[in-house]
């Protein structure tokens, strides 16, 4: 037979446990990072985002996708397995400084969230591609891009503004960027960005990549970039973000991520 007080007791301790879970959910989204993160998935992608709540990303059309799987991770975990809040964990940085040890805002990528906004497949995403004129003037070709989450319209203001640059810049931009390319990131199981229409490859005669450069004794990587700050600019100010802000670099990769480069969202 239980004692007169062992109800209010039970009932007190259900109480709490029911306060506790609501916090932590709550908390899901208190912290800076991820009420940061929210925001700017929803203020990126108006009309297929809607909101983030109770650890679940909707989208308007109904779907949802998890916010956080609650892991503890490392910078390859995040890679390998990310979840969307492992994909924003990191800021972009609009800076010139040389980035840090791991600094690689955009490289994470969970695919349920790309999958969901460009195609399930290659056939889905060819699906939503269209042709944007690069750098518009007689005799230029076209290239495939995203007509998703506005990716080609930004695409074609970038071409607009790279046009006007003075022409000593005209030899990293002659030659059209290659764009969709349904394919997985060498060495990985990850789909490149290429794979959504939503990446491209430019200059690459002036590239530079970490691959192609020899450790240090300590096993870090040594930075190095011949590409022109005055075209990266004008990527990221639609949208684009640059590989050249990596840590582990890749200067020819420019990609539409526009939840990393609203202004609230990144890092100056």
């Amino acid at each position: 037979m239980e004692r007169p007080n062992d109800n209010g007791t039970h009932m007190r301790h259900a109480q709490h446990m029911r306060a506790f879970v609501l916090m932590t959910l709550l908390c899901l989204l208190a912290t800076p990072v991820a009420a940061q993160s929210a925001h700017c998935l929803v203020a990126a992608y108006p009309g297929i985002v809607c909101r983030v709540e109770a650890n679940t990303l909707h989208f308007c059309d109904g779907d949802t996708l998890p916010f956080d799987d609650g892991q503890q991770k490392n910078h390859q975990d995040r890679l390998t397995t990310p979840d969307l809040q492992d994909q924003l964990h990191i800021a972009y940085r609009t800076s010139n400084d040389v980035p840090a040890v791991d600094e690689e805002a955009g490289r994470i990528r969970y695919e349920p969230f790309f999958k969901k906004i460009y195609g399930q497949n290659k056939a889905a995403v060819a699906g939503q591609l269209t042709k944007v004129r690069w750098l518009p003037s007689p005799g230029r070709r076209k290239v495939r891009f995203s007509t998703s989450a506005g990716a080609a319209k930004a695409l074609s203001a970038v071409s607009k503004e790279l046009a006007k640059l003075p022409g000593k810049f005209r030899k990293y931009l002659k030659t059209p960027p290659q764009t969709f390319v349904w394919r997985k990131i060498r060495k990985t199981h990850r789909l490149s960005a290429h794979s959504f229409g939503i990446s491209l490859d430019l200059g690459i005669k002036w590239s530079d990549y970490w691959q192609w450069r020899k450790p240090r004794a300590d096993g870090t990587i040594k930075y190095r970039n011949r590409f022109p700050l005055e075209i990266v600019r004008i990527f990221e100010k639609h949208g684009f973000i640059w590989g050249g802000r990596w840590y582990r670099f890749d200067t020819m990769h420019f990609e539409y991520r526009p939840e990393l480069l609203i202004q609230a969202c990144r890092k100056q």
